[in-house]
């Protein structure tokens, strides 16, 4: 009895050692291309992949699904999504802001340094203030997550970026204009009465 304990616990052990852990080798990140967002701006969030075949360089990529979140309310509205066009678009049909399925084998040697955009999130600024972007995935819908081949799913989470929206300025000559209106309507006033 003893010997089969050690012989299951060395089983355990090896096929532990051998599964995948491809949750803390892979991240992602949230980049934009303009730095300073002000209310009335549209603006792009690409969502990008690092190091994404990191465990399997054999493995194929198959699709992907997440959402993406905000933490004020009022603040951004989310315009829709571009999804990379190794990807048919999926993402109407699943429900999702950003879908894609694979139109061509993504492997190893299609992605170029293993980072891949996967789409690219649009938005409109609102109002002023500061904002985080998340982007999210619930494993227990089977069209969200990164989907491998040999992997199987992997969540794409805790992935956000922060935001600063400002209000817009009102240009120097709105204000020359003005106060020159001013100026004109009391000169007018003055002479009326004086």
């Amino acid at each position: 009895m003893k010997n089969l304990i050690q012989i299951l616990t060395l089983v355990t052990v090896t096929i532990l050692s051998i599964a995948p852990s491809h949750a803390a080798i892979i991240s992602f990140s949230l980049d934009t291309a303009s730095s300073e967002v002000q209310v009335g701006d549209s603006f792009d969030v690409d969502v990008i992949v690092h190091d994404l075949f990191a465990n399997d360089l054999t493995d194929y990529l198959v699709a992907f699904g997440f959402n993406a979140l905000y933490s004020t309310d009022g603040l951004l509205a989310f315009t829709g999504s571009t999804i990379n066009p190794l990807f048919d678009d999926n993402s109407v049909n699943f429900g999702l802001n950003a879908a894609g399925w694979a139109n061509e084998d993504i492997t190893n040697d299609t992605v170029v340094g293993q980072t891949l955009t996967l789409a690219s999130l649009h938005f409109q600024a609102l109002a002023a203030g500061n904002v985080s972007i998340f982007v999210n995935s619930e494993l227990l819908d089977l069209n969200q997550g990164l989907t491998f081949l040999n992997q199987g799913q992997l969540a794409i989470n805790n992935v956000s970026s922060n935001f600063s929206i400002s209000a817009v300025p009102l240009p120097p000559a709105l204000l020359i204009f003005i106060s020159g209106l001013v100026g004109i309507s009391f000169s007018a006033f003055r002479k009326r009465f004086v």
